[in-house]
């Protein structure tokens, strides 16, 4: 889920690539965990899967049950997808496809190619429960996946994107058990960076060297940038409305939703600027010195203790990574090359800069924290501002920043739609979601209402899996979607929330370089460049949804 039109593609391809994930994972195989007595049978369907973060245990695990107890008579063959795009590729050519994907990509407007699930959605049962597939599907994905009425993917985002996580273990070993209080806003983070240097540990690290999907820190930015906005401006910013006479209106005249985020601009971006700059002489450098060096996997072993390259290291205290992180680390655990540590998810610190957007623009930081550490403790209000600054501020600390553009879909050309939706039928199941968290080490990767418990899975969910859980699945998390692949406003126009004429890669990698133009002057450039080609891309926008 990037000259003027070439620049542009530039930048929208690195954002689709890392949006949803699209690192290679390997050649595609026919044979990934099949048994060639179920190649006997008399019926099949062919299931391409996608190896993300979560492994394919649980793939392998929800196929056996469905052939060995829920339909004896069909073969579901698993391939392993060497890539979402070649998989997204074949489906549009109608060449070499499954019958169903489990696909991380932009399946929006390919209904010339895909399966309409429309009466799938409203019409089929659930494999052993009394319910309609659509009674299942989480609530955001009625509306999302929505394409004039008409739906053609089946979600299969966990919603519980990326976090800011801490090492325990570390921070006890620094400070002394339990002798700090974790940051709740950006100034308490970087006054917090300062304390670990002195002890010689850096504050974060990102994977500045992975190319292929893995560096998260991106994400965190748009996290910033979000709570500045609100979440609802964060989604009309992605569909190019702006508000005048106290309606939203397309941003029809000049980029205005550029101009109208001024503050959120300057403010997130600045905040980049001090976390990930690469510090000289005396100074406090929060961002680990290898850095530039890691891919994610480095920056999982290496934030475990782990060495880098036969290296010992500095340790890292936070990092920005997603609930996967306890499976990617298995096979160093196994081999002995990390130890456990007590690893916990926590809410995002919220953005000082945020008070510029409240009623009370005077409030301090220390006032703010305050708040935060109410909100956290359950209140629903606050004797320290008014509701609207509670509720602002409250917004920013329960957003999580996710990716939805994890789907299922079955292909136009598909021989076996029939039984390939009974199989998906299968997928919605509590039945079917309770053996794929058991083989995912207790997390839900099929959203479809199911939660797993320790008596479920026959052993005690990690204390990071039920942490992550409890910063992503709480009533009041907000879901900052970094893909927007249902907006097709920001696919058209590639609407970004800064432009640095200069750099494609990411801010981070740019800010640690040196590269990047100062927050001082990357508001006027980004307007500026927007501006430039606006009534181009408003044009080719309207034309695509056929306002023009």
């Amino acid at each position: 889920m990037k000259k003027f039109i070439a620049a542009l593609m530039c930048v929208a391809t690195v954002f689709a690539a890392v949006a949803c994930g699209n690192n290679p994972q390997g050649s595609s195989s026919s044979d990934d965990g099949n048994n060639a007595d179920y190649a006997k049978r008399s019926k099949k369907i062919t299931f391409s899967y996608y190896a993300g973060g979560y492994g394919s245990d649980w793939v392998k695990a929800v196929a056996k049950d469905y052939m060995d107890n829920v339909n004896e008579e069909v073969y579901v063959e698993l391939k392993k997808s060497s890539d979402n795009s070649t998989a997204k590729s074949n489906i549009e050519s109608n060449v070499g496809i499954a019958d169903l994907y489990q696909i991380e990509a932009d399946m929006f407007g390919l209904d010339g190619c895909l399966e309409n699930l429309t009466s799938f959605y409203n019409d089929t049962t659930v494999y052993g429960e009394n319910v309609k597939v659509k009674d299942k599907l989480p609530e955001y994905s009625i509306d999302y996946y929505n394409e004039k009425g008409e739906y053609y993917q089946i979600p299969q985002t966990a919603m519980t994107g990326f976090n800011w996580v801490y090492n325990k273990t570390l921070l006890d070993d620094t400070f002394g058990k339990d002798n700090y209080v974790l940051p709740r806003t950006t100034d308490e983070m970087l006054a917090f960076g300062d304390k670990l240097y002195e002890k010689g540990v850096f504050l974060t690290a990102a994977a500045l060297a992975d190319t292929a999907g893995g560096n998260y820190a991106q994400y965190a930015l748009m996290n910033f940038f979000a709570q500045m906005t609100g979440l609802d401006g964060w989604n009309k910013f992605n569909s190019g409305l702006v508000k005048r006479n106290g309606e939203w209106v397309l941003s029809e005249d000049a980029p205005y939703v550029i101009s109208d985020n001024r503050t959120a601009i300057e403010a997130a971006y600045k905040f980049a600027e001090k976390l990930y700059r690469k510090a000289t002489g005396s100074e406090v450098q929060y961002l680990h010195k290898n850095s530039p060096s890691f891919e994610y996997k480095d920056l999982d072993k290496v934030f475990f203790g782990g060495k880098f390259k036969a290296q010992t290291l500095p340790s890292f205290a936070f990092a920005y990574v997603g609930g996967w992180l306890e499976t990617e680390v298995s096979e160093y655990l196994k081999e002995g090359a990390i130890t456990p540590k007590e690893v916990y998810a926590m809410n995002s610190p919220v953005l000082s800069d945020i008070v510029k957007t409240l009623e009370n623009t005077a409030m301090t930081d220390s006032e703010l924290s305050a708040i935060i550490e109410e909100i956290d403790n359950g209140a629903t209000s606050s004797t320290r501002c008014s509701q609207n600054d509670f509720d602002r501020i409250s917004e920013a600390r329960h957003m999580v920043t996710e990716n939805i553009c994890r789907c299922f879909v079955i292909p136009k050309g598909s021989s076996n739609k029939a039984l390939a939706k009974e199989f998906l039928a299968y997928l919605t199941s509590d039945r079917a979601q309770k053996i794929a968290a058991k083989n995912s080490n207790g997390i839900s990767v099929l959203p479809f209402g199911y939660t797993p418990t320790d008596e479920d899975m026959g052993f005690e969910i990690s204390a990071f899996t039920k942490s992550v859980a409890k910063v992503t699945k709480s009533d009041a998390v907000k879901i900052v979607d970094s893909a927007q692949l249902d907006k097709t406003f920001k696919k058209e126009v590639n609407i970004l929330w800064f432009y640095d004429i200069k750099n494609t890669s990411a801010l981070a990698n740019n800010v640690y370089s040196g590269t990047a133009t100062s927050g001082d002057r990357i508001y006027e450039m980004t307007y500026k460049y927007y501006n430039g080609m606006w009534s181009t891309l408003i044009s080719k926008y309207k034309k695509s949804v056929g306002l023009a």
